[in-house]
């Protein structure tokens, strides 16, 4: 069964154990972006777009854009994706390795150019203004992320350490990773500040925690992972990995703040998984009740979503919400007598 939202909350109705999640989880595949619906998982995979030569990197924007950037000889494109799949090149020629957005919407994107293979970190405004951020010496290729201070961090592969980016284009290196055979390929942060690196080289996912806003450069093994590649947490804190080796998307469940050390497999049998983001989140749900009804409500104005409904969560057969959607200028909500078994309320972006 195929879906095509692009991105949604859910609720549940129902007297259950219940994790809201609401994200689309965008993978890389054998040249083809795939998208699944992290609420119900594997079932819910569909085709995104193809792109020619593939995609070493991803990103997705507030507005549900996606960004993919590779690295197909002889020139590399970035590409740029409307949610319904529409869109063309972005910027060429770039060899793209690692795409990430600020808050303000900026794409930043690591690379190298063609002919001179000099690795670049380049900066795009959303009016597509092109500049570059940062280059020279100590520079390989690798992911981006930015942290909750808004600081850069890439995965500097070719010299086996992380770096971040202190003032402007200036870097200095955070950790050099144990191992000749190291090679980070992609960061990512959870909620709570500590950072993640995938080493492609070794089969190992690091976490390095932060204390009291201060990141610890002890490297601590988070998991072992055959080529682990894309790194992504959704709006739950869950850790998405890609491993290339196996075909598997892995999934570790956040339980109160802290990631399960053992994985479930969100995916399998994709061929070559590399790049891995997470897109937009929905407006939130909220649930309450009143005079024996239940009153489900969300933010006024939530542009382009609409509710639907369905009955069972294990299956995409959603459908939009037909009764009467009330609204105060701040707030929408609906009324409903409540369920005599479930059910499942969420926003949709079609």
């Amino acid at each position: 069964m195929k879906t095509n939202l692009t991105t949604f909350a859910l609720l549940v109705l129902a007297l259950l154990p219940s994790r809201v999640k609401g994200d689309n989880l965008f993978v890389e595949a054998g040249g083809i972006i795939l998208r699944f619906d992290t609420t119900v998982g594997a079932a819910s995979e569909s085709t995104f777009v193809s792109v020619n030569g593939g995609a070493d990197s991803l990103a997705v924007d507030a507005s549900g854009n996606v960004y993919a950037g590779n690295i197909n000889y002889p020139y590399g494109s970035i590409y740029k994706f409307a949610p319904n799949g529409s869109g063309d090149q972005f910027a060429v020629p770039l060899f793209s390795y690692g795409l990430t957005l600020d808050t303000n919407g900026n794409l930043f994107m690591d690379g190298d150019t063609y002919p001179g293979r000099t690795a670049v970190i380049y900066k795009f405004t959303p009016a597509t203004n092109q500049s570059i951020f940062a280059s020279g010496s100590g520079l390989s290729v690798g992911g981006l992320a930015f942290d909750r201070n808004g600081i850069l961090w890439m995965a500097n592969g070719g010299y086996g350490t992380v770096i971040k980016f202190v003032t402007g284009g200036n870097h200095s290196t955070f950790v050099t990773l144990p191992g000749s055979s190291s090679y980070p390929r992609c960061v990512a942060f959870d909620s709570q500040g500590d950072l993640f690196v995938s080493d492609y080289g070794a089969n190992i996912v690091y976490e390095f925690t932060n204390n009291a806003g201060n990141l610890s450069s002890s490297v601590n093994t988070f998991a072992s992972v055959g080529e682990p590649y894309g790194l992504a947490f959704d709006s739950s804190g869950d850790l998405f990995v890609a491993s290339e080796s196996s075909g598997n998307i892995y999934e570790y469940i956040n339980a109160g703040g802290s990631l399960s050390p053992t994985p479930t497999t969100f995916a399998s049998g994709l061929s070559d998984p590399t790049a891995l983001a997470i897109g937009a989140v929905a407006p939130s749900l909220n649930i309450s009740y009143s005079t024996g009804n239940v009153v489900v409500s969300w933010p006024s104005p939530s542009t382009g979503f609409v509710l639907q409904t369905n009955g069972v969560i294990s299956t995409v057969n959603w459908s939009n919400y037909s009764g009467t959607v009330t609204t105060n200028g701040t707030t929408n909500s609906v009324t409903i007598s409540p369920p005599s078994g479930h059910d499942f309320f969420r926003l949709a972006k079609p």
